[in-house]
């Protein structure tokens, strides 16, 4: 997904299958899956590193700039090479 959305080939779906798989790794990593839904974004937007993700990926996908003003593939740099597994969201089967 990473890749196809670099070189903006993501449908619809991929779009929203992208934000999700973003948002389980960054649930997973900082430990948050116990948190409740309505307490995770808040508190994955005040985190130095996922803050900026989010904000740039919500600006992407939800307001669609065309002077491309996100950089897709310095925003996706560091998932390029995630395996599949990382992103999965928690509590979720594998």
């Amino acid at each position: 997904l990473v890749e196809r959305a670099c070189q903006g080939q993501l449908t619809s779906a991929e779009r929203a299958e992208l934000e999700r798989c973003l948002l389980a790794f960054w649930r997973r990593k900082l430990n948050l899956g116990q948190e409740r839904p309505e307490a995770l974004l808040p508190q994955l937007r005040a985190h130095p590193e996922a803050g900026p993700l989010l904000q740039q990926l919500e600006l992407w996908l939800h307001r669609p700039d065309p002077t491309g003003r996100v950089d897709l593939n310095e925003l996706l740099r560091p998932y390029r090479n995630l395996p599949a597994d990382t992103t999965e969201a928690v509590g979720q089967p594998s």
